[in-house]
């Protein structure tokens, strides 16, 4: 391959800001860099490169309607791309188009059968759905993809907790603790097992652990609070409710 020309050189460099590969500009640099590429981009698949990479300078920046619109556009030009139907996927749960994210990770997948993060996100929507079934069928692809995926293999075992299944729930638990013996989502998965097992106070102790490990759990601190409650003990149960609140007032001050 020959050296890059002298006139070749501005236009690498702004292919270098407009993809941004290594982070090393800010989303403002990346998207401006990518508009000026889209002014003299010839073909579908160049254009379709650069919007999507332009998408993701939207999405860094948090503007998700116009991450979307390019995305929408790159998938448009080039609908084999995995990558874009992946990003659209994304970007439809941050908008909280969960159906529309289930629907573009499926096309994420068809077009790349080996894309485990796609089938991990797709999981963990059909999890939120109650659809167990087919959350554990794409944690197992994500973890045949992945053996060590602990996530995919931590989300199937509350897959089985909630399908009353104990046996595989320890055993994939039990996977994870080989990889990772702080993950947080095991401890929340032990201390459901615990409360179907009729022990509360184990169920405060696993959730405490998880609070111990991520002090802004949601999740721990409302389940802990009703087991409060539902022990009598209404301080601590306020206690946990108050930092929910607090909680989610700092993540709408900073939305």
């Amino acid at each position: 391959m020959g050296a890059i020309g002298v006139r070749d050189a501005p236009v690498q460099q702004e292919r270098e800001k407009c993809h941004n590969y290594q982070d090393r500009f800010s989303a403002v640099e990346a998207i401006e860099a990518c508009n000026a590429l889209l002014k003299g981009a010839n073909g579908r698949a160049q254009r379709s490169d650069i919007l999507l990479a332009r998408g993701n300078g939207h999405y860094d920046q948090k503007n998700y309607i116009l991450a979307e619109r390019d995305y929408a556009a790159s998938a448009n030009l080039d609908p084999e791309n995995s990558a874009v139907w992946y990003n659209l996927g994304l970007v439809s749960t941050k908008l909280g188009n969960r159906s529309a994210s289930i629907r573009h990770y499926g096309q994420a997948i068809t077009k790349d059968n080996k894309n485990g993060e796609a089938f991990l996100n797709r999981g963990l929507l059909f999890l939120d759905d109650g659809e167990l079934d087919r959350a554990i069928a794409d944690f197992t692809e994500a973890a045949n993809l992945e053996p060590e995926n602990a996530t995919a293999l931590a989300n199937r075992g509350i897959a089985y907790v909630w399908k009353r299944d104990t046996q595989k729930a320890l055993v994939d638990f039990q996977k994870v603790d080989a990889i990772d013996r702080s993950n947080v989502i095991v401890l929340h998965g032990r201390a459901l097992l615990s409360l179907h097992g009729g022990n509360p106070h184990a169920a405060i102790e696993q959730l405490s652990a998880a609070i111990g490990h991520d002090p802004d759990d949601l999740w721990a601190l409302r389940l802990r609070g009703d087991i409060y409650e539902s022990l009598g003990d209404y301080a601590r149960s306020q206690a946990d409710t108050d930092r929910v609140l607090k909680i989610n007032r700092g993540m709408t001050s900073k939305s």
